[in-house]
């Protein structure tokens, strides 16, 4: 597995052992490592507001969903993932702004 990083666009892509992509990571927020997307560019993602705003998405469009909240290194992010036939897209919100987007293969 490898990645290829575009720290000062805010995104990463992420391989498998066969060189396929597997995994696209949105940083909404900046880190230590990545500058925020630029939301002016043209994406086929939809970004929420809210996780409030995502959860009636989902609800609307039936689409099968998970939740969550999580503590890691001290810091608190709600989140929600939505799976779909072939991939997952998952959010992270952050002191209820949206800080990452995670779109992923789905898993076998």
């Amino acid at each position: 597995m490898y990645r290829a990083s575009a720290y000062e666009h805010g995104f990463e892509f992420m391989f498998d052992e066969k060189q396929i992509l597997d995994t696209i990571f949105l940083y909404l927020e900046p880190t230590e490592e990545f500058e925020s997307l630029n939301l002016e560019e043209e994406c086929d993602v939809p970004f929420f507001t809210s996780l409030k705003e995502a959860q009636a998405k989902g609800a609307r469009n039936n689409w099968p969903t998970d939740t969550g909240k999580a503590d890691f290194l001290g810091i608190v992010r709600e989140w929600i993932r939505f799976r779909f036939e072939g991939h997952t897209v998952h959010y992270e919100f952050h002191k209820g702004k949206l800080a990452m987007v995670t779109l992923s293969s789905a898993q076998d």
